[in-house]
C-alpha cells in the first residue's frame, strides 16, 4: 500500500472540461436532429408527401412514422394514415435468414404516397444474393396493396446506398446482440 492519494474521476478531468464536452455534445445532437428532420419528410414535384430515410449514417435509420396523435381525426384516405397503416403492414414481415422484421432492419428506404393514393416504396436488401428477394418484394407490395383506400402498390428493389448494419433501428441492434 502507498501514501499516495488516488486519482478520482473528477480529480482526472477539470470540471469545465466536463461542460465544454456536454456542450459539445449537445450542439452534435442538435445538428443530427436538425438534419434527421430535414431529410425526412419532403414533397416531390406533385406536391406528393415522400417519406425517406436519412442518408447519413449516423442518424436514425427509420421512417417517420406518425403519432397517434397525429392520425387522430384524420380520414383513412389521408396521407399519414395511408403512410402509418403501410408502415404497419411492412412491420409484419420478417426476413427468413434473420428473426427481425424488415421495417426494423431498415430495408426500407423510401415510401411515397401520391394524391391519387398510389403507393411507391423503395426498398433493399442485406446482400444482392438474398435468395427470397422476390419473396419479399412481393411480401412489401401486398402490405401496401392490403391497405384500406391504397389504389395501387408499387415496389422497386434499389441497391444504392448499399444496406448496411448502420441502417437498423436500435432495436433491431439490441435483439440481435449489437
Amino acid at each position: 500500500m502507498s501514501d499516495e492519494p488516488v486519482e478520482t474521476p473528477e480529480d482526472a478531468v477539470p470540471s469545465d472540461s466536463i461542460s465544454e464536452t456536454e456542450e459539445l455534445e449537445s450542439e452534435a445532437t442538435s445538428e443530427q436532429e436538425a438534419s434527421a428532420s430535414e431529410s425526412l419528410d419532403t414533397s416531390d414535384e406533385a406536391g406528393a408527401l415522400v417519406a425517406t430515410a436519412p442518408t447519413d449514417p449516423t442518424t436514425e435509420p427509420s421512417l417517420v412514422i406518425p403519432t397517434e396523435e397525429e392520425l387522430e381525426g384524420l380520414p383513412p384516405e389521408s396521407e399519414p394514415v395511408i403512410r402509418a397503416t403501410v408502415i404497419d403492414g411492412i412491420k409484419a414481415i420478417y426476413d427468413p435468414e434473420i428473426p427481425v422484421n424488415i421495417w426494423e432492419l431498415g430495408l426500407i428506404y423510401k415510401i411515397e404516397v401520391t394524391e391519387a393514393k398510389d403507393v411507391n416504396i423503395e426498398m433493399t436488401l442485406t446482400s444482392p444474393m438474398c435468395p427470397t428477394a422476390q419473396q419479399l418484394v412481393g411480401q412489401v407490395e401486398m402490405a401496401a396493396r392490403e391497405t384500406p383506400c391504397v389504389q395501387e402498390a408499387h415496389v422497386e428493389l434499389v441497391w444504392d446506398p448499399p444496406w448496411d448494419m448502420e441502417k437498423m433501428s436500435e432495436e433491431a441492434r439490441l435483439m440481435l446482440g449489437f
